[in-house]
């Protein structure tokens, strides 16, 4: 997994006839002071690098893709006398989709991709940090074949894909992905899940200063076809001034093997991005 990992990252930098990059910037203060939280305040920072690349090799299409975010917040509660670091963003994604163009509506398509965190990571549990997880560990892997179709116009496409997908979880001491509960003796540092994956993602140029981009992401495994994991990321992307910009952010996901409830995530910044292509 760990190969995979950088010979993506090297394919991205040194591959491609056309590209799409996007970095950001950003930094946030807030604080409160009320009967139901108490004294609080926070400073946020972070950043963000989203590559998209498309190259040929002979007659085959090579899409590749990766993003890195990475944010902090210093948050201080001055009731508890308390200041904690808490990672943010905190997602590193690298995707490798080779296509071979028959002129149909869907073209077959093999991938592989990676899913970790840059950084360690954390969760607030009451007045306490607890870690869980940090750079490769756990780390999701993800190999899958089949049909995929592609509209584009100017900057705005819309690129789907479904096929069969084996999907790898490895931890070595974060094994929240791994481990099988019912194992009690046991602690599994590594699973394994077969089944069927559909993948959309999006970009629309709304006019020359707003933008959105979503990506939805659905599996399900073979031995439960009726339970599907859900990951939805929105992004809608507004410029106020040359360089300066307003992002609001909507992540959705659920897993029923985490968490019987919907997770999310949502932001509202303004900080500096700016786009090459």
């Amino acid at each position: 997994m760990k190969t995979l990992t950088l010979t993506i990252l090297l394919i991205l930098f040194t591959t491609g006839i056309s590209a799409q990059t996007n970095m950001s910037f950003y930094v946030s203060q807030a604080s409160s002071e009320n009967w139901k939280t108490g004294r609080k305040s926070f400073w946020e920072v972070g950043a963000g690098f989203d590559l998209r690349e498309t190259g040929r090799i002979d007659t085959l299409i090579l899409d590749l893709r990766i993003k890195i975010a990475s944010g902090f917040r210093l948050e201080q509660n001055q009731d508890l006398g308390k200041e904690f670091i808490i990672p943010t963003d905190n997602e590193l994604f690298g995707e490798m989709v080779l296509k071979y163009p028959l002129g149909w509506a869907l073209d077959p398509y093999i991938s592989a991709s990676f899913d970790t965190q840059p950084t360690v990571s954390f969760r607030l549990a009451k007045d306490k940090l607890l870690q869980s997880g940090k750079f490769l560990d756990p780390i999701t892997g993800t190999q899958s074949l089949g049909f995929a179709f592609k509209y584009s116009e100017k900057k705005d496409f819309i690129s789907s894909r479904i096929g069969f997908a084996l999907k790898q979880f490895r931890a070595e001491n974060f094994t929240q992905l791994t481990d099988d509960r019912k194992t009690t003796d046991i602690i599994e540092t590594y699973k394994e899940e077969t089944g069927l994956q559909w993948t959309t993602d999006s970009f629309f140029e709304i006019d020359s200063n707003f933008n959105y981009k979503t990506t939805v992401d659905l599996f399900t495994t073979y031995e439960l076809p009726e339970i599907w994991t859900v990951k939805w990321q929105n992004e809608f992307k507004s410029k106020v001034w040359r360089f300066i910009t307003v992002s609001l952010k909507l992540d959705m996901f659920y897993d029923e093997k985490q968490m019987k409830k919907l997770q999310f995530g949502q932001s509202l910044r303004l900080g500096v991005s700016s786009e090459f292509i």
